[in-house]
Formats: structure tokens, sequence, C-alpha cells
């Protein structure tokens, strides 16, 4: 995964979580809805072949 793209991680393997006392800014690309637009198109990618 590139260093600016979304990741993902698996909850289950996760530890710790700790509140690191800063509030998530949304960017422009990088919300939610532009990581689901990319997952249709990823996936639509992957059956149009």
């Amino acid at each position: 995964e590139l260093r600016n793209a979304f990741r993902t991680f698996r909850t289950d393997r996760i530890v710790e979580a700790s509140d690191a006392g800063r509030l998530f800014r949304a960017e422009r690309g990088k919300t939610l809805a532009d990581f689901y637009r990319l997952m249709e198109l990823s996936e639509y990618n992957a059956f149009k072949d």
C-alpha cells in the first residue's frame, strides 16, 4: 500500500489502542465516501477483464 493511499487494518490483530488527543480532520479525497467509491471501482475493474 502506498503511503498516501487508503490503508486497511485487520482489527482482530489490534492488541491495544490509545487516544492521541488529536481530532480527525477530513481531507478532500480521503473520506469514507471516497474509500467506498475506490473499492467499487476496484471491484468493477476486477470483473471487467
